[in-house]
């Protein structure tokens, strides 16, 4: 076997013709490859800054993260929900979304000019208007009220235990002066502290409601600093420290705001941004509803960095299809690579409208309402908008390179295919839907991987895990997994099936991919968390769409090249192989059997030669020593001047071949044109006999089986011309 595979490594390096277009054509995949790769990391360490910010925004505060934020349409409102609406129609699901999910967004906001209480805190608004989020006092420390005595040794354990213990979890920065959630600490503290943040909004005496309250899972302890944020911390990599100091020049520090023994929010020490509430510490507050709200860009933001994965993988199997259709000379590889490029220069086009679609919503249903107008994403958006119109434009280039490359190297291996195997209409068709079927089937693998992968990340580790039972979690994992496992060999076997037109293994292919397809219609029927999943993410939903499409359309293809069987392409792709294992280029299969000789002979006694453009070629031709009585005599021929005329503009006389000894007598300057034939080039009718020619040297008679030098075809495969008398020779002049 493995001698079989360097053989056909050999092969595909010793018949791989390095022009400017096949340099051309790696160049630009390589470069496209690893410029996008580079830019697509450096998105998602933007996104996972962003998201920490968020993640650590709500901890602080409470607000739970293990709930689904949906935006909902007519009208826009931003909604959180505890479980998943088990209808079935999107319609439904809103309608069902709208009576079990607390609504955050849009609420009415307060038209005084003062602060308002945009956390819902259960203190009275004239005192929140006044102090909304006391900044801790005694460096930074968040004690209770002062209004409410505390016991002093308690309180000096905690400030101890607060400065000698950091917190371990956060990846936002260094050592903070947070302490750890032991059990300890928990008892010796008696007043403990909970909070109950609401989604509401105090309006004034006018207009004001509410809505559903979101309860956080009650805190034990108050901390001092929570969260300290430095953008130099050893632990993280050096991109992502490079892109925090971009996000926030500042180191930043968030304390819980506590008001009545009430954790009311947080307050943001370090934080540039405009807009928002601010106590006379000069600290950002953020209410509990605006934590609960984060929910919405948190989810958001863990989306896209699986996008950003995935594209980086896109992007290197791209340059493997790429770089395999130029050694193979595979025009499957050539349009899935094309194919591919056109999906991801198409994605990334809509992804920056999607972001300013997705800061919209987040300044409507967020920004405004809840926070106050703080955008804490100050810098992020530059950031992302840049990274989004530079892979936009990279992509585009590419694409348009790609395009013409591939017109060039298509238009060159069709001819070269068509010819290599005789090719007359039915082949031509046979094999153009050959090529259409590899080309899907190799888009499908990727896809139904991509499309795996992403849904047990997503149900491993990311929001639709909570929402999952155990029986539900088993079954997407199992199915997900075997679905990724047996990808591969379903490629290979439609690719082997349907080419050798085994019957066998083209039924188990059909009946393999019949299970594919119906995995998908598993997935889309399984439980309405994966729909909603399709809902809340479209990049998903599009690997989904665009996987399940494809499954279809490879299925029917498969079934159209197993009608196909029979009718000739499996005789002519066989003796391909053949000659290409033996070591032959994988050039000309005439359906006449004339091979040009030359010089160097191979072990099967045929011969092979090549020339340029407008080479010149000396050929000795002997008479035939059997002749039928309807063949003209031919008498010896000498040396003679042929230049190849494969294509040429010049018209010839009826009656006479364009290889007649008058053509070449006459020095006719014809040049050949490479990947082209000319049907006037067929055997002609014979000129009539000339004169006998006297040889200046006896030469020996051998049966050629030529009428003369006049009929001699000629066939052009790069550059390969061919004919059938392995007793001639040829040579070529030295200029």
């Amino acid at each position: 076997m493995f001698s079989s595979l360097r053989i056909k490594l050999q092969n595909a390096c010793t018949r791989t013709t390095i022009s400017r277009i096949h340099f051309s054509f790696i160049v630009v995949a390589f470069v496209h490859c690893t410029s996008l790769v580079f830019l697509h990391s450096i998105s998602f360490a933007v996104n996972i800054e962003g998201r920490h910010l968020m993640i650590h925004i709500m901890d602080t505060a409470g607000a739970p993260r293990d709930n689904l934020a949906v935006v909902a349409t007519s009208p826009t409102a931003l909604y959180v929900c505890q479980d998943v609406p088990s209808d079935g129609l999107t319609a439904k699901d809103f309608a069902a979304m709208r009576r079990m999910c607390p609504q955050l967004a849009p609420v009415p906001i307060s038209s005084t000019s003062g602060s308002t209480n945009v956390g819902g805190n259960p203190a009275d608004s004239n005192q929140q208007h006044a102090d909304p989020s006391p900044l801790p006092q005694d460096d930074g420390v968040a004690d209770a009220d002062e209004d409410e005595e505390e016991d002093e040794d308690d309180l000096d354990e905690i400030d101890s235990d607060s400065d000698s213990d950091s917190d371990s979890d956060s990846e936002f920065g260094e050592d903070s002066d947070s302490d750890s959630d032991d059990e300890e600490d928990d008892e010796e503290v008696p007043t403990s502290v909970t909070t109950t943040g609401t989604a509401t909004s105090t309006a004034s005496s006018t207009t004001s409601s509410a809505t559903s309250s979101v309860q956080p899972p009650a805190r034990a302890t108050v901390k001092r600093s929570l969260r300290s944020t430095h953008p130099d911390d050893e632990n993280t990599t050096y991109v992502r420290r490079k892109v925090r100091r971009f996000l926030y020049p500042k180191d930043m520090t968030l304390f819980p705001a506590v008001h009545n023994s009430t954790l009311t929010g947080v307050d943001i020490v370090g934080l540039e941004t405009k807009g928002g509430l601010r106590n006379d510490k000069g600290a950002l507050f953020v209410s509990n509803s605006c934590a609960a709200g984060l929910r919405f860009p948190d989810q958001t933001l863990q989306d896209m960095e699986r996008e950003n994965v995935s594209f980086m993988a896109f992007h290197v199997w791209l340059l493997v299809i790429s770089v395999a259709a130029i050694m193979q000379e595979s025009i499957p590889h050539l349009v899935s690579a094309l194919a591919g490029q056109l999906l991801a220069t198409s994605f990334s086009t809509w992804d920056i409208f999607r972001t300013l679609r997705f800061r919209m919503h987040l300044d409507e249903l967020v920004k405004e309402p809840l926070c106050s107008g703080a955008d804490l994403l100050p810098s992020f958006w530059k950031l992302r908008n840049a990274f989004n119109v530079s892979i936009a434009c990279i992509n585009i280039t590419a694409l348009a390179l790609a395009i013409f490359l591939s017109y060039k190297l298509i238009k060159m291996w069709l001819i070269s295919n068509f010819r290599s195997v005789g090719a007359g209409p039915t082949v031509e068709k046979l094999y153009r839907v050959l090529m259409a079927f590899s080309t899907l089937l190799r888009l499908y693998f990727f896809f139904v991987v991509l499309t795996a992968a992403l849904w047990i990340d997503q149900i491993a580790g990311g929001l639709m895990h909570t929402f999952l039972t155990r029986s539900q979690y088993d079954g997407y994992l199992g199915i997900c997994t075997l679905a990724i496992i047996f990808a591969l060999p379903l490629v290979l076997l439609g690719d082997l099936s349907m080419r050798r037109e085994r019957r066998g293994l083209a039924i188990g292919f059909l009946v393999m991919q019949g299970c594919f397809l119906a995995f998908h219609v598993a997935l889309l029927a399984s439980s309405p968390i994966f729909r909603w999943t399709l809902i809340v993410w479209p990049f998903f939903a599009l690997n989904v769409g665009a996987s399940f499409l494809l499954a279809v359309v490879v299925l029917v293809m498969g079934v159209i090249c197993f009608k196909n069987f029979g009718r000739g392409l499996d005789h002519y792709l066989h003796v391909a192989e053949v000659l290409e294992q033996q070591g032959f280029t994988p050039a000309l299969i005439p359906a006449d059997p004339f091979i040009l000789p030359i010089a160097r002979r191979t072990a099967s006694g045929k011969f092979e030669a090549a020339i340029e453009q407008g080479d010149t070629l000396k050929i000795k031709v002997t008479e035939p020593s059997f002749r039928d009585s309807q063949q003209p005599p031919v008498s010896a021929a000498a040396w003679s001047d042929i230049t190849a005329a494969l294509d040429a503009s010049s018209p010839t006389p009826v009656g006479v071949s364009r290889w007649s000894d008058s053509t070449m007598t006459k020095s006719i300057a014809m040049t050949s044109t490479r990947g082209s034939w000319d049907s006037r080039f067929e055997r002609v009718t014979p000129a009539p006999p000339m004169p006998p020619v006297p040889s200046p040297m006896p030469m020996p008679r051998r049966d050629s089986g030529f009428d003369s030098i006049a009929s001699i075809p000629v066939f052009d495969n790069r550059n390969t011309v061919r004919v059938s008398d392995v007793g001639q020779e040829v040579q070529r002049p030295r200029h």
